[in-house]
């Protein structure tokens, strides 16, 4: 399975569970507004911090793996690029740039998933960086 689709299933996933009201198990502590409503702007930004620590990405992070092997990247001499289109805080494209030579483009709308991405991008070499391309919402240009 693509990892698009895969990272929607979970999305979906969790938007049910962020709108019955499970979003407080893996927020800050301190007291918040109400999460808007999923699928809204702003929800993504609101969730991005405790994403990580939620069962869902949590799920999605222990499946890349099989992802990888599902559809491997394709290397340098393919002269290719590896998209992770929804890429939240990065699973996908983190274990991609682990495991290939290759340049990542990792696209999500969300400013605060970008974010959290960008600071665990932070940790790697220069060289490992470079291969790296954040993109927003598709319709900014």
């Amino acid at each position: 399975m693509p990892s698009g689709g895969f990272r929607l299933l979970c999305r979906g996933m969790m938007q049910r569970q962020c709108s019955r009201g499970g979003i407080s198990s893996f927020t800050t502590s301190s007291p918040r507004p109400a999460v808007p409503p999923a699928g809204s702007p702003g929800f993504w930004d609101e969730i991005s911090p405790g994403y990580d620590r939620s069962f869902f990405g949590w799920w999605c992070s222990r499946h890349v793996p099989f992802l990888l092997k599902a559809a491997p990247p394709p290397s340098r001499a393919d002269r290719g690029a590896a998209l992770d289109f929804g890429a939240g805080t990065g699973a996908v494209s983190l274990a991609v740039l682990r495991s290939s030579p290759v340049e990542v483009i990792a696209q999500d709308p969300s400013p605060g998933m970008l974010t959290i991405l960008r600071t665990k991008l932070a940790g790697f070499s220069p060289e490992v960086r470079s291969r790296v391309r954040l993109c927003g919402n598709l319709g900014d240009r």
